[in-house]
């Protein structure tokens, strides 16, 4: 988006004194979720749902990024990463870890339960979607975020992460299934 493209966002959700003054790059509680999910209803506002779902995957894969020193390491997450470890064993481990970690660096309540075919990571209070209501799941930086995990975990493979249940659409919980096989 550029910055721009942030300032706008900014100014169009009432955020105007973030402009220039982005919340501290720290893994401190800084940002409402009411925040967060304004944000994302002023993308889908301005640049329609199929515009404001490819942003809002981006910036999960720019967050991980992001948060991927500390994160990773705070989760546990640098052992998995190479060696000789299964994939299907480092993913037992790694998801679970990330549901952890996110909970203690935020309000976020997550849980992480396994299939035979596949994982569902579930998030109780979401901050996506907190407050907000849709026709259909809208929480995209959390799928973008678990994409660019596995990625990093799997050395390279592309997961199916999809959001089966969304809190905006009525559910008890946000779920994303992610398909246990690298597509």
């Amino acid at each position: 988006m550029g910055h721009n493209g942030v300032s706008a966002i900014l100014n169009f959700t009432g955020l105007r004194n973030w402009v220039g003054h982005y919340p501290p790059e720290d893994l401190e509680k800084h940002v409402d979720f009411s925040d967060v999910s304004t944000i994302l209803g002023g993308l889908e506002d301005m640049y329609g749902p199929w515009g404001s779902r490819a942003i809002a995957r981006r910036s999960g894969w720019q967050t991980f990024h992001g948060l991927l020193p500390e994160f990773g390491r705070l989760a546990g997450l640098e052992e998995l990463v190479g060696g000789s470890m299964p994939l299907l064993k480092k993913l037992q481990i790694g998801l679970p870890s990330m549901a952890r970690t996110l909970d203690e660096m935020s309000d976020q309540e997550s849980s992480v339960e396994e299939s035979d075919d596949a994982f569902v990571f579930r998030i109780l209070r979401c901050p996506y979607c907190w407050g907000r209501k849709s026709d259909r799941a809208i929480c995209h930086p959390v799928g973008g975020f678990l994409e660019e995990a596995l990625r990093w975990i799997s050395g390279g493979s592309t997961f199916d992460v999809v959001e089966t249940r969304c809190r905006a659409l009525g559910d008890e919980a946000c779920e994303f299934r992610i398909g246990k096989t690298p597509l």
